[in-house]
């Protein structure tokens, strides 16, 4: 191979460069801003077998994961409010590129949906 293929393939700095990792959100329930995280495919991984079938602990999880500011600990993430466990889960989740919109999107880029 020469030296123009090789510079071709993707290195494993390219797969695991990261891109903007963090971001602010501002939370409608709480009227405040907070700072979240993209979850990664091993804390998804974590999140899914911690959470087994509860979609509801999943759902905290997530929260637990990706929340950096204020970051809270498992048992403090369990107490929050629904609705705020709710919000939040649902921007990492997006930010994360793990909401519906996104996983159709990938579907439908690797031709596996119609």
């Amino acid at each position: 191979m020469t030296k123009r293929e090789s510079a071709d393939f993707a290195q494993a700095s390219d797969l695991l460069a990261p891109g903007k990792e963090e971001t602010e959100v501002y939370l409608r329930t709480l009227k405040k801003k907070v700072k979240i995280k993209k979850i990664n495919i091993g804390e998804l991984s974590e999140i899914v077998k911690a959470s087994k079938d509860d979609d509801i602990k999943q759902f905290v999880y997530i929260a637990f994961k990706g929340l950096i500011r204020p970051a809270l600990t498992i048992e403090e993430a369990s107490k929050l409010p629904m609705k705020v466990v709710m919000e939040l889960s649902s921007a990492i989740a997006k930010f994360s590129e793990l909401d519906k919109d996104s996983i159709d999107g990938i579907k439908n880029l690797l031709g596996t949906e119609p």
